[in-house]
Parts: structure tokens; sequence; C-alpha cells
């Protein structure tokens, strides 16, 4: 659920954004087009999730068939606009071209994750709860730093023609975001079904570490 909302949140931001900063030739329009852009994506993130909370239940009820869930899906809620700023921040690091910064950030993000995650569960005793509150966490620690070695991009500025043009070339790209989702998590619904979920939490982990590859890649 995390994954599918984030997908929807982003509104193709980061292909959108690529597109337009390129085009740009001057600093000031790129300034123009971060500020706009990512103001926008963090006001629409808020106030979207904002308005979900009070239905957390209903969300839980019709997707689990309880309300234990609940935590967890306002965990999720919180932690996506925060986890949306940052990732567009680090899409200014890659635009401008900037490795060193983008990797050094991104291992940071991971190591914190990671030891937030474990202490709430190990130590806190929280569960799958303390998965979703580290990663929150962890978030909201690297939200500063993200800001801040993006800053040369930012500034009090806002075009509605901008981002009318950025949302035309985004809102298409939704569907193939969503689309993305599915060919990521449909796996799991399978084994979900064939094996056991504590095969299927193995198995998710085994898949996030070599997912860690991709802090290389990139």
């Amino acid at each position: 659920l995390g994954g599918l909302l984030g997908a929807v949140l982003v509104l193709g931001g980061d292909s959108a954004y690529a597109r337009f900063f390129f085009e740009a030739k001057t600093l000031e329009r790129r300034q123009l087009i971060t500020s706009t852009w990512i103001g926008f994506l963090a006001a629409w993130s808020v106030t979207v999730c904002l308005l979900l909370i009070p239905f957390a239940g209903m969300i839980a009820e019709s997707s689990f068939g309880d309300t234990q869930t609940v935590p967890l899906l306002v965990a999720i809620l919180l932690t996506g606009p925060v986890a949306l700023v940052n990732r567009m921040c680090a899409e200014v690091l890659r635009n401008e071209f900037r490795p060193a910064a983008y990797t050094a950030l991104n291992a940071a993000s991971t190591f914190l994750l990671i030891g937030f995650a474990v202490f709430a569960v190990v130590v806190l005793k929280l569960g799958l709860l303390g998965v979703l509150a580290g990663t929150l966490a962890a978030e909201l620690v690297m939200l500063p730093f993200r800001l801040w070695t993006a800053r040369s991009m930012f500034r009090p500025l806002f075009s509605l023609p901008v981002l009318r043009q950025l949302l035309a070339f985004g809102v298409p790209l939704v569907p193939t975001s969503l689309a993305y989702w599915i060919f990521l998590t449909s796996d799991r619904l399978l084994l979900g079904k064939l094996s056991t979920l504590e095969q299927l939490g193995l198995y998710s982990i085994a898949n996030s570490l070599v997912g860690l590859a991709t802090i290389i890649v990139y």
C-alpha cells in the first residue's frame, strides 16, 4: 500500500522534472521549475494524506477485514509526503550530476532506515509498526539534509503555467507507475497464497537486500 501511495502521489514527478529541467537553459528557469514542482508535490501529498487519515479505519476494514492495521496505515500515510520530498530532492542531485552526494545520501538513508527499524522491532517490540515507524523516522532525519544539498535550486518562486506543463507531462505517466507497482508486488500476492506468511516475509527481506545494489547502479 505504501508503494501504491507513492506511485500515485508522485504524479510522474521524476520524469516530468527531468524533462523540463534539462530543457531549461538558465539557472533561474531551473530554479523556477524546481521550486514550483517540488513545492506543489509537497502541498499535494500532505493534503491527500491528511484527508485519508480519518478514513484509515474504513480502508483497513475493506482491505484486511479488521481495524488492527489502522496504526500501520497511519504510519504509511505520514511517511508518504516526507518520502516524496526526499525523493524529489534526490532527483535534483541526479539532474545536477552530483553522484557523490546522491550516493552518500542514499546510503545514509538506507542505513538509518535499517537501524531505526531494527531498534523499533527488537528493542521496542513494535513488530511491523516498528518497521514503518523506523522508515518514517529515517525519512524525517534525512529531510533537512536533502533540502540542504538541493538548496541552490530552491527559491520563493511559483508559476502556474510551469505547473500546468509539468502536470500535463507527468499525470499521464501515473498508469505506468501503477503497472510497475503491480509488476513488483504481484509475486507477493501469489506467494502469499502458495506458501506461509513467514516464508513470504523471508523472501521479501531477501529481495530488499538484493535491492541495495541499486545504490551502486544509480
